[in-house]
């Protein structure tokens, strides 16, 4: 929220803004290679660092975004002026040299390569191919919308078990128990690592999904301190503005904006919180986690 109240604003979404940044970008893989220094120097990689960062100015819109806790206590998601420490990825280091002043410490390189294009070229075609009434494009939306998320998930090693007491006494010494619950009579309720997942095999990548919201950010930050734009509030994938956005940038393709609606008038309190009365007369409210 930057603006808290505005008239005939424009909330515009992207079609697909995961999907879009997955196929239009080169993503980190193969081999982690850890560095110190300035690793800008290299080319043709990807990588991801620990950094210094200050604004070069007080930023009307500030878009580099850390976790710090609010009134003391609370841990949030802020984009801060002044001096502060982060972790970066490399097209919102590239992104952001213009309004930052970026040091970069030590991280880890990849190679990057083109790993999404296709799966998203063809599930897009298979979604446009049914109404959006149809089962068929809600889960060819979520599918695509879900995947990157899937290469950040923990990979689940152990196994959990209700066993007799002799089975347990068995299984010390033998198994790398991890937890357990006496249930008495009726044995025991015991969390053990099983010897059959191998990590490497879950195919997990915290890199690939932390660089999709890396590009995504990077991907609506045209939209912040320009010129051409009053911007009162952005979301992930969304805008509030005044001006109508350009022409080439209107569509129903993957990556282009449509109009949602019109508010003639909005209040904007906070992160997903805000309402308006739109130009045919709607009444819109939303607040996360609430409807």
């Amino acid at each position: 929220m930057y603006i808290p109240y505005g008239k005939n604003l424009k909330c515009y979404d992207v079609n697909s803004l995961y999907p879009f940044v997955m196929k239009e970008n080169l993503y980190p893989v193969g081999q982690i290679n850890e560095f110190h220094g300035d690793i800008t120097i290299l080319s043709d990689i990807y990588w991801i660092a620990d950094v210094d960062v200050s604004t070069k100015k007080d930023l009307i819109h500030p878009y580099l975004q850390i976790h710090g806790k609010v009134n003391g206590s609370t841990l949030r998601t802020i984009s801060p002026n002044g001096s502060f420490q982060m972790k970066l990825h490399q097209p919102e280091y590239v992104n952001a040299l213009k309004d930052y002043n970026i040091s970069i410490k030590n991280g880890y390189f990849f190679e990057k390569a083109d790993i999404f294009s296709g799966f998203v070229d063809s599930l897009y075609r298979l979604r446009k191919s049914y109404a959006k009434t149809d089962p068929m494009n809600l889960t060819c939306k979520l599918i695509m919308n879900s995947l990157y998320g899937r290469f950040g998930m923990a990979p689940i090693t152990k196994k959990q078990e209700f066993v007799s007491r002799d089975q347990f006494k068995n299984m010390i010494g033998l198994e790398e128990i991890h937890d357990f619950l006496d249930l008495g009579d009726s044995g025991f309720f015991v969390e053990y690592q099983d010897k059959f997942k191998n990590i490497s095999e879950h195919k997990c990548s915290v890199g690939i999904a932390s660089a999709v919201t890396s590009y995504a950010r990077t991907y609506m930050s045209k939209f912040k301190n320009n010129n051409d734009f009053t911007l009162y509030y952005g979301d992930t994938d969304s805008i509030f503005v005044q001006e109508e956005l350009p022409i080439n940038l209107i569509g129903n393709e993957i990556g282009q904006f449509k109009l949602e609606y019109t508010f003639l008038e909005g209040v904007f309190l906070g992160p997903k919180i805000y309402c308006g009365v739109t130009d045919e007369g709607k009444y819109i409210s939303k607040v996360k986690g609430y409807k």
